[in-house]
Parts: structure tokens; C-alpha cells; sequence
């Protein structure tokens, strides 16, 4: 059943909403494999970010850019910046204001 199938009038079918309510898929949490790869393709691009960056940062910018780069990852961000630049997570966390 093709999606636009699915919707009519702005609404699900009662076919694909049942379907959708006896499902037991519980997010990302059940399947950390996918985590796992999207974590891993977000710091992909952090350290892309990074080599571009790198050049014209000094020691504050570094840690003012890989704070901000924390925030925006979303939880467990500290963690993934500090592996990606290969810093300490205190480095992170106390970034200059």
C-alpha cells in the first residue's frame, strides 16, 4: 500500500492506523545499532565542521565552536564532541563565556 493510498483527506485509513497502534516499536532506544549509526554520522560531520574551522580558530574559539556543537547534538553531546576533537569533556563543559 503506497502512502498516498494510506492518506485520504488528510486522514489515515483505519487499515494503516491499526496497523500503526499494534506495532510494538518503541523508538530508537529498542535498536541501539541505529543510535549507534546516527551518532556516528553526526560526528561525521562535527569533525567535517571541524577541519573547515580549524585553520582559524585559536584556543577560545576551539572551545566556544565545540560547546555550541554540544548543544545543538542534543544529549549526550559533551561526550561526542570531546571524541570527535579528541578533548577532554571538562574542556566542553567549561568552554569561556
Amino acid at each position: 500500500m503506497g502512502v498516498g493510498c494510506a492518506i485520504k483527506a488528510g486522514k489515515l485509513s483505519r487499515k494503516v492506523a491499526q496497523q500503526s497502534v499494534e506495532s510494538d516499536w518503541q523508538g530508537s532506544k529498542k535498536d541501539r545499532r541505529l543510535y549507534a549509526k546516527v551518532r556516528a554520522e553526526k560526528q561525521a560531520v562535527i569533525r567535517e565542521k571541524y577541519e573547515w574551522l580549524r585553520p582559524y580558530l585559536d584556543e577560545r574559539a576551539r572551545r566556544l565552536w565545540a560547546g555550541g556543537e554540544a548543544i545543538s547534538f542534543g544529549k549526550g553531546g559533551i561526550r561526542a564532541v570531546a571524541e570527535v576533537l579528541g578533548i577532554s569533556q571538562q574542556v566542553v563543559i567549561n568552554c569561556p563565556s
